[in-house]
């Protein structure tokens, strides 16, 4: 019986190395690939570029979640005349066995001649909806149900972002369910929470943070 315990307890240490090699090399590839993507769209590329990153958008709530932020291969470059970046971003909540790691690619954009209300936009869930019944403030339209009902949109200027979200970005996020947008000033950032994007989707991505984009900007100004 004790070499029983013994062979299983070390069985469980090796697969435990295991599993950790083939993460790392995992990430490895990841940031390979994402540095080629890098230089097929004229980006520079920073692997671990660190936490500096974030000091460029202040008060963004996905920034403030958890702890140990940690951001990873940073695409940065130019595209449709916007300061664009687009990295791994991910923090920790927990600890012991109930400790986990939340990892997302968020998408970011500069713009200078914006001036964005703050506001935070992410799928509404059960514990936000008792939350709400507990006094959790979230902007909801009577007269779009089905984006109150899918989202939860939060702001401190709640007459300004009312502004900005008309039928059209309405119905935009009704019918494309499951992403998050965080604006403020001129900082915009898209993602989907919990969702970390193959390296070839960066491209797609960046096409797609460019259609959110536009829902914020007038016409003449989109790229």
């Amino acid at each position: 019986m004790g070499n029983f315990f013994f062979v299983f307890f070390f069985g469980l240490i090796f697969l435990g190395v295991v599993v950790a090699i083939l993460a790392i090399r995992a990430e490895r590839k990841r940031t390979e690939a994402l540095r080629r993507v890098a230089d097929e769209m004229g980006f520079e590329f920073a692997p671990d570029p660190g936490e500096g990153v974030l000091s460029r958008f202040p008060g963004f709530h996905l920034f403030s979640q958890g702890r140990r932020p940690d951001v990873r291969n940073l695409l940065r470059g130019r595209a449709g005349g916007l300061e664009v970046s687009i990295f791994d971003y991910s923090y920790v909540t927990g600890s012991g066995k109930s400790r986990h790691t939340w990892r997302q690619t968020v998408l970011a954009f500069e713009i200078d001649d914006a001036d964005l209300p703050g506001f935070s936009l992410r799928p509404e869930t059960m514990f936000h909806k008792i939350g709400h019944w507990l006094g959790y403030k979230d902007i909801d339209f009577d007269t779009r149900p089905e984006f109150s009902r899918k989202y939860l949109l939060r702001s401190e200027e709640e007459e300004a972002v009312r502004g900005i979200f008309d039928d059209h970005v309405l119905e935009y996020y009704e019918t494309n369910p499951n992403v998050c947008t965080e604006g403020c000033g001129g900082r915009l950032v898209y993602y989907r929470a919990l969702k970390r994007i193959d390296p070839g989707e960066a491209r797609p991505f960046l096409e797609e943070g460019f259609r959110v984009l536009a829902l914020f900007r007038p016409p003449k100004e989109a790229s």
